[in-house]
């Protein structure tokens, strides 16, 4: 086939990794016992930019949590994650030494646009949804966090700098579930069974 290698926009040539997610997403929850509103979607490095445009691509309404690693948005390509109404909340994690994706982003280089800094890129989140508060919290250990809350969509994003390079760092499996508990649920009533969410997803 065409295209093959690594991609960040989801869709190239005859390629569609958006619509491959969407298998995935179906299989599995066929398989187990998922409930839609414990999905956290997460990618590092090259996979952390796919994942900030699968999130705001909006391409299956049961896919609400994300938790990038180590990768931002591409520079001067905001595309849909600039646009109003974003119904996910996204946590991002990235070292503050990283000389791959560094924190603060690039420039144009050998051909390469280059990235955006991760605060910029949840900049563009919290603009288009209008957050009203931003906060850094006391530093606890290594990890330096920023939070915008109060946004009109009712999500909340943030921002986890840890000391290291383009890595994961310890614990950040334990952090990214506890922040997902925070979270609003799909409705009021309570969780969104996965069964409920496939019926929706067809109709």
């Amino acid at each position: 086939r065409q295209d093959t290698g690594w991609i960040w926009e989801g869709q190239r040539g005859d390629r569609d990794d958006h619509r491959f997610v969407k298998d995935v997403l179906n299989d599995a929850l066929r398989k187990f016992p998922l409930l839609a509103d414990d999905i956290i979607v997460t990618g590092h490095s090259n996979g952390a930019t796919f994942v900030w445009y699968l999130a705001c691509d909006d391409i299956d309404l049961r896919l609400r949590i994300f938790a990038p690693v180590a990768g931002a948005l591409v520079r001067t390509q905001p595309r849909a994650c600039a646009d109003a109404g974003h119904r996910f909340s996204l946590l991002h994690t990235h070292g503050d030494n990283d000389n791959v994706v560094p924190l603060e982003g690039t420039t144009w280089q050998s051909g390469w646009i280059g990235w955006m800094g991760a605060e910029a890129s949840l900049n563009v989140l919290a603009d288009a949804s209008r957050c009203s508060r931003a906060d850094t919290l006391p530093k606890i250990g290594t990890v330096v966090t920023k939070r915008w809350y109060q946004c009109l969509s009712g999500r909340a994003y943030r921002l986890d700098v840890f000391q290291g390079g383009h890595g994961i760092p310890p614990h950040w499996a334990d952090t990214v579930i506890a922040w997902s508990k925070t979270l609003p649920r799909f409705c009021a009533a309570g969780r969104v069974r996965a069964s409920h969410a496939r019926h929706q997803a067809r109709h």
